[in-house]
């Protein structure tokens, strides 16, 4: 699965991210919103897609990049 930021760049901690993307897997990704987000149930990644606004999305993008995705 693709993900894509909303923004085209944004600064955390110092750090400037360009608009970029990330390439995971759907286990991974459901694995990794459940992480960030510290959700317990339902449908991680329905979830992720209705309820998370762009700076949440651009955040967790960010996350993944940082881990290496």
């Amino acid at each position: 699965m693709k993900l894509s930021k909303d923004n085209n760049s944004q600064s955390i901690q110092g750090t400037i991210y360009e608009k970029s993307s990330v390439e995971i897997e759907e286990n991974d990704l459901a694995y990794e919103l459940q992480r960030f987000f510290h959700w317990r149930k339902d449908n991680f990644i329905d979830r992720y897609q209705t309820e998370t606004g762009s700076h949440k999305h651009d955040a967790f993008i960010n996350h993944l990049i940082n881990l290496g995705y």
